[in-house]
């Protein structure tokens, strides 16, 4: 089941648990212009690659986009590939703490 978090709660929740994955299922080009610190870019149209970088699927990873459309997108994905804890946690638009570049 896919859950969903606000940008905010969810970086409390990372800030907390350093096992939780973080992708920016945003554009290589978007990623570089800045990313929550410690993301890994996966595009979505890339996001069945999810398994070059997480092979247990109880593992706890967390997606955001710019807006939240393609997190949404990308969690359903991950859900559909057998993935048993994934969350999303929206947009970028959404944050306003330090960025990585």
């Amino acid at each position: 089941m896919l859950k969903y978090l606000r940008m905010s709660k969810g970086v409390d929740e990372l800030k907390k648990n350093p096992a939780i994955r973080l992708f920016d299922v945003r554009t290589p080009d978007e990623y570089r212009s800045g990313h929550l610190p410690h993301a890994v870019n996966l595009p979505l149209q890339r996001i069945r690659d999810i398994s070059k970088f997480v092979l247990d699927k109880n593992a706890q990873i967390y997606v955001y986009c710019a807006h939240g459309m393609r997190a949404e997108q990308a969690g359903m994905y991950l859900t559909q590939f057998g993935y048993l804890n994934v969350t999303t946690i929206g947009g970028i638009a959404d944050y306003s703490g330090p960025q990585e570049y």
